[in-house]
């Protein structure tokens, strides 16, 4: 909003206005599909689109827009990209199961490449622009915080 810039409609909006651009996102998913998360002992919860399935939609999205590849290329340069902030439920789903932390670690690697694989495909299709927001503090999400209470002071940072 401080931009200037309107709200992007959501993709599944069947009577969305894309002119301004849109949004493929979806709360609670996933950046490793469901099947992948499954096979590492951790459900998924609330979604199966995962970061894969909406960069598909974005793929279908970009090939109905653009009826000539030169009318998409220029469109796309001229666009600012966000791929995320995600990879975040694959963790909480985990931690909110018990998993333990050297578990959850252990997704971090598969993670990191879905996502700069996920950077790689919105820059074939034309992308100039890209921001890569990380995750967010899930350590300091009040959920977390008290899914998780400890009394050990390294746990906890120091207030002054």
């Amino acid at each position: 909003m401080a931009a200037g810039l309107p709200f992007l409609v959501p993709y599944k909006d069947d009577h969305g206005d894309f002119k301004h651009g849109v949004n493929f996102a979806v709360a609670g998913s996933t950046t490793l599909p469901a099947d992948i998360l499954a096979v590492k002992n951790i459900p998924t919860m609330l979604t199966k689109s995962s970061l894969g399935v909406q960069l598909d939609w974005m793929s279908t999205h970009f090939s109905s827009m653009c009826t000539r590849e030169r009318d998409g290329v220029e469109k796309l340069k001229n666009s600012l990209f966000m791929v995320g902030e995600i990879g975040g439920n694959d963790y909480n789903y985990a931690l909110l199961q018990g998993k333990t932390i050297d578990k959850v670690a252990n997704v971090v690697p598969d993670d990191v490449r879905a996502i700069s694989n996920a950077v790689r495909r919105v820059i074939e299709y034309g992308a100039v622009r890209v921001v890569v927001p990380g995750n967010l503090p899930i350590g300091c999400l009040p959920i977390c915080l008290t899914a998780f209470q400890t009394n050990k002071s390294t746990a906890k940072e120091k207030l002054p």
